[in-house]
């Protein structure tokens, strides 16, 4: 690979529409990114969205693409209709249980590698210990850092066993405001997610990335 071409294996980009622009396409000719994130405005129902990861993949020329999506059930939930709707990680806290933990993560995996997505941007792994902090909230498995970490190591283990990247970080719960406007704090992290999930580690998931915006993405 060239020395641009490893550059651009770094980025993952945010796209409008449903299908790939010539402007996209020109991007990725001269760039090579390493992934696409979707969202809702990109998806139509299951047929369209298997089209669309597929156009996508031939874009690319030498590594595969990371193809990801904000997955988490409950209110962040990018799938169209056709799909299963799951509760937020709140529910899964309040049941408590790692079997229906991993049962989620396991359908999830399952209904996006059959659309050709191949990364989850999930697990949520803040504790929801600020109750000011507009983003959190029903997206934590609860108060108790153990429980996060028991719950969201099974949430992982659910998306990897079956084909799917999860990818974490925490989304700041001890910010008021909105989630990018600094480093992620991981304080009230138990050690165990601090461990496998924060540093990356390789048999269990893969950091989040870090939300850039410039000229022809979005993302």
């Amino acid at each position: 690979m060239t020395l641009r071409e490893k550059i651009g294996q770094l980025f993952m980009l945010g796209i409008h529409g449903t299908e790939p622009s010539k402007e996209l396409r020109e991007l990725f000719k001269t760039y090579q990114p390493g992934g696409v994130i979707l969202f809702s405005r990109n998806l139509e129902d299951p047929e369209q969205a298997t089209h669309l990861t597929n156009a996508l993949q031939k874009l690319v020329l030498k590594m595969p693409l990371l193809v990801a999506i904000d997955q988490e059930g409950g209110r962040v939930a990018r799938l169209p209709k056709g799909f299963t709707v799951f509760p937020g990680q709140g529910a899964l806290g309040r049941i408590g249980t790692t079997d229906m933990a991993y049962a989620f993560a396991e359908v999830t995996a399952r209904e996006l590698r059959a659309i050709g997505v191949n990364m989850d941007l999930a697990p949520v792994l803040d504790v929801n210990t600020n109750p000011h902090n507009p983003i959190i909230g029903d997206r934590s498995f609860g108060q108790d850092p153990e429980l996060v970490e028991t719950l969201g190591l099974a949430v992982i283990a659910g998306l990897q066993d079956n084909g799917v990247l999860a990818c974490v970080c925490p989304l700041h719960p001890e910010r008021n405001g909105r989630p990018h406007d600094g480093p992620c704090p991981v304080s009230r992290l138990g050690p165990g997610l601090s461990r496998h999930a924060l540093a990356g580690h390789p048999d269990r998931s893969a950091p989040r990335p870090t939300a850039l915006q410039g000229p022809g993405s979005d993302g």
